[in-house]
C-alpha cells in the first residue's frame, strides 16, 4: 500500500466531512445573520445556538481531515445538536402549517446528522 492510499480518507469520512462543511458553513452564515438582524430575544438565542453549532460542525470537519483524535467526540456532540435543530425546525414549520419542500429538506438534514453522529460514535 502506497503512502497516498494510506492517507486517503474512507468514503464515510469524506461524506461526513462534506456534510459537516456544508451544514456548518450554512449554520454559521445564517446564525450570524439572524444574530445581527433579529429584533426579538428568543430569535437571538436560536441564532447564537445555530452559530455555535456551525462552528462545532466546521471543527469536526477539520478534525476529520487532519485526523485528530478529538474529532469523533466533537462530531458526535455536534451531530446530536444538529439533529435536535433539524427536528426543531421541522416541527416548527409543520406546526405553523407551512407544508412544502422544506419539510423534506429538514427531514433529510436530520437523517444526515443521525448518520454522522452514528458514524462518529463508532
Amino acid at each position: 500500500m502506497s503512502e497516498t492510499e494510506a492517507r486517503r480518507l474512507s468514503r464515510h469520512v469524506r461524506f461526513c466531512t462534506v456534510f459537516l462543511v456544508l451544514t456548518g458553513a450554512s449554520a454559521v452564515v445564517v446564525g450570524f445573520h439572524d444574530l445581527l438582524t433579529s429584533s426579538q430575544l428568543t430569535f437571538r438565542f436560536v441564532a447564537v445556538g445555530l452559530f455555535v453549532l456551525g462552528v462545532a460542525l466546521l471543527a469536526g470537519a477539520y478534525g476529520f481531515v487532519r485526523r485528530r483524535p478529538w474529532c469523533y467526540a466533537a462530531t458526535f456532540a455536534a451531530g446530536l445538536a444538529g439533529f435536535a435543530f433539524g427536528v426543531m425546525f421541522l416541527v416548527t414549520q409543520w406546526v405553523n402549517e407551512i407544508h412544502d419542500l422544506r419539510l423534506v429538506v429538514w427531514a433529510a438534514i436530520a437523517v444526515g446528522f443521525v448518520f454522522v453522529a452514528t458514524f462518529a460514535a463508532h
